[in-house]
């Protein structure tokens, strides 16, 4: 084998090498971005399960305070008045009639 086909062989060799590292670089480089995207997305998961609980801490304190509002009831639940069970103010009271019938105070 002359020079000249030992330099072409090292040449080659060289070029090899220095593909195989270029495409080993590229490779770390693709490991490197999937990590920091796979750490990202944990991170906004972590987020969004804060923020749910955030919101249903927020649901729960909303409903208790409707509940101390309205003397114990359920939200949306109109309080029961005197003499009427089904949470009304007496006929009496809705019409603007006295019991006597006669309208006014």
């Amino acid at each position: 084998m002359d020079d000249d086909a030992r330099d072409e062989a090292a040449r080659r060799r060289d070029e090899a090498a220095r593909l195989r590292d270029e495409e080993d670089r590229d490779l770390f480089a693709i490991r490197r971005l999937e990590d920091d995207m796979a750490a990202e997305a944990r991170d906004m998961e972590d987020r969004l399960a804060g923020l749910r609980d955030d919101e249903a801490r927020a649901e729960r304190e909303i409903v208790d305070e409707e509940r101390r509002e309205h003397w114990g009831h359920e939200p949306g639940h109109v309080p029961g008045w005197p003499g009427d069970g089904a949470g009304r103010p007496p006929a009496h009271r809705r019409s603007g009639r006295s019991r006597s019938g006669r309208s006014g105070p």
